[in-house]
């Protein structure tokens, strides 16, 4: 398989940075349990990443109280009313994953220039 992502395009800076890393590392991991190694594909990490670094790009700071509010769906900012592990573990197969419309976060801090790379990848890939 090749390289999904470079390391600038997974910092972890700061403490923020690690919880999201971590955020999108499970997801991953749950992924995989649930559908299977074999099923991990550079399009279900592209959706896993989508999903995770949405939320880093969104908030100026991060604590474990935003990622469990994005995880469950609550969080107003990006993505609301989608709780991802809850929409896996409901799916018949990994293919359902591509079904799921991310929303294109809307950046109103300077996260657009100090997250660059893991932005201009969300834009690449989403083409937003």
């Amino acid at each position: 398989m090749s390289k999904v992502h470079t390391k600038e395009q997974v910092p972890s800076r700061r403490t923020g940075d690690l919880y999201i890393k971590q955020l999108y590392e499970c997801a991953l991991l749950f992924f995989a349990d649930r559908f299977g190694i074999e099923n991990l594909s550079k399009a279900v990490m592209q959706q896993l990443y989508t999903w995770s670094y949405s939320l880093r790009l969104v908030m100026e700071a991060v604590y474990p109280q935003t990622v469990n509010k994005y995880v469950r769906g609550e969080h107003e900012r990006v993505n609301y009313g989608l709780g991802m592990f809850s929409e896996i573990s409901e799916m018949k197969n990994g293919g359902e994953l591509k079904l799921i419309p991310l929303v294109q976060p809307r950046i109103e801090n300077q996260n657009k220039e100090k997250y660059r790379d893991v932005y201009d990848l969300l834009c690449e890939w989403n083409r937003w």
